[in-house]
């Protein structure tokens, strides 16, 4: 079978992608500024994630987090701290965001599980908050490893790639970080998610 001919995208700038040419040399997706160059300005030019629901969320700001995060409190303030410090979650202001429910329609709490390899990582729970229920499901679930297996040709062979923080790549579009609100480990300030967080249906 012959090899079809890969198509690169120069790396000085992006071109129009009329054949849906949409990332560079390496598989490297070309960046934001590069397509607004071009007037091309989408959510998946810009890696953001709208939410869709096919019932609106309920309004919740009651739950705390889970017992699990005041286990490891010390550790998740930490890192909340550092997600903040990176522009990857922010926190509410009431004189740039006004009234909370304008910053948080929902609060969600906050969870901790351990990792295979020991780590541990952390969780939004938008399905004790209803926000998870309202969400429509997503058109093209991605299959698990059993369903995978079941189609590998004889003699096949299988790899597996693993993004660094690939979630933290996709932002939130500023109406889906209404619905991803939660309460600090420690000082209970209310932040949301900027990037995609871990817990959401649809990340």
């Amino acid at each position: 079978m012959e090899t079809p001919e890969v198509l690169w995208m120069p790396d000085s700038a992006a071109e129009t992608p009329s054949a849906g040419r949409w990332f560079g040399p390496g598989g490297v997706k070309l960046n934001t500024a590069a397509w607004q160059r071009h007037g091309i300005d989408t959510p998946a030019s810009r890696n953001e994630a709208s939410w869709t629901f096919h019932t609106t969320p309920p309004t919740s700001h009651h739950l705390r987090n889970y017992p699990s995060v005041r286990e490891h409190s010390e550790w998740y303030a930490s890192h909340i701290d550092e997600l903040l410090r990176q522009g990857l979650v922010e926190a509410y202001d009431s004189k740039q965001h006004g009234p909370l429910r304008n910053f948080a329609a929902t609060i969600n709490p906050l969870h901790v599980v351990s990792k295979a390899d020991g780590n541990l990582r952390p969780i939004i729970d938008p399905t004790a908050s209803g926000v998870n229920d309202c969400m429509t499901k997503l058109p093209c679930p991605l299959p698990d490893l059993a369903s995978i297996l079941e189609h590998l040709p004889f003699q096949g062979a299988l790899g597996k790639r693993d993004l660094a923080s690939g979630f933290h790549h996709i932002k939130c579009s500023p109406e889906a970080r209404r619905y991803m609100a939660f309460r600090h480990p420690t000082t209970e300030a209310v932040l949301r998610w900027v990037v995609l967080p871990f817990g959401a249906s649809q990340s």
